[in-house]
């Protein structure tokens, strides 16, 4: 009788250790790897804004290259500075277009340097658009700085002679050219801090412990 219910008891302890096993594991556990998957790593661009000091060195020359910070002769003759602006807000809004899921924020630009090529530069050898700014990245609800780069060079490759007057004949102008060139350097600043950001925080997550870990 004593080995009969010795053999019950032993058989409800297996099953209730059973029950006890098939429960899922905790946040803090196992389970947290999956967990991290579903947090959105990245940005969403709520605001561009784009500056360009107005102490920046204006040059109209047309030599080779003129020492100045802002040459730019893709347009008439005016206000280089309002037409500088437009085209990098122009370039860094097409390229934050695609960042739409993840932290809301805002993307300041100062630009540093607008070296376009001079028409004689473009008739002649060609050379490059010389194009520096600094990145400052903000939460858009508490103005929390994210990112600064103070020196973000997107200096691309500036057509000459013949090749110029190709890409001309198919509508690739130098505003063409210099719009792609900041749209792909912003794209890679944003995405590369993301990464870096969204593994810090999934190594973070996947450290925590269950009382510690975020309730969905």
């Amino acid at each position: 009788m004593r080995s009969f219910r010795f053999s019950v008891i032993a058989l409800a302890a297996f099953g209730l250790s059973g029950c006890m096993m098939s429960d899922p594991p905790s946040r803090g556990g196992l389970g947290a790897p999956s967990l991290v998957t579903q947090q959105p790593n990245g940005y969403n661009v709520k605001r561009v804004n784009i500056q360009v000091p107005r102490s920046l060195t204006v040059s109209e020359e047309n030599t080779y290259k003129p020492a100045a910070d802002i040459v730019w002769h893709g347009e008439a003759a005016g206000n280089r500075f309002a037409q500088v602006e437009k085209l990098t807000r122009d370039g860094i809004t097409a390229g934050v277009s695609t960042f739409r899921v993840g932290r809301a924020v805002t993307v300041d630009v100062q630009v540093a340097r607008f070296h376009a090529l001079t028409q004689k530069t473009r008739d002649s050898f060609g050379g490059k658009h010389e194009l520096i700014y600094a990145l400052t990245l903000r939460d858009a609800a508490t103005g929390e700085v994210l990112l600064q780069e103070p020196r973000v060079n997107a200096t691309v490759r500036a057509a000459g002679g013949a090749a110029a007057l190709a890409e001309e004949a198919v509508g690739r102008t130098q505003t063409v050219v210099i719009r792609e060139a900041l749209a792909a350097s912003i794209q890679k600043e944003l995405g590369n801090n993301a990464g870096r950001t969204g593994l810090l925080a999934s190594v973070a997550r996947a450290a925590q412990s269950p009382s510690d870990a975020p309730l969905n």
